[in-house]
């Protein structure tokens, strides 16, 4: 089902590298086995808006697990 999501966060991603798409786009990525690509979709959020936790609390939650 997760691969089913992912042309929704695709389209949602080339609208707007918002923060909160960042993360949440991230995260799927990363459950598909995505690291690397999710990893740089969190860069690119995370320059958007550095002083946002979620980037950062999804990265911590998801490479502590």
């Amino acid at each position: 089902r997760l691969d089913e999501a992912e042309p929704y966060f695709v389209k949602a991603w080339e609208m707007s590298q918002d923060h909160e798409i960042a993360a949440h786009y991230g995260e799927l990525l990363w459950r598909l086995g995505q690291q690397q690509k999710a990893r740089e979709i969190w860069d690119i959020g995370y320059e958007s808006t550095p002083e946002s936790d979620k980037i950062r609390d999804t990265i911590q939650r998801l490479t502590n697990s």
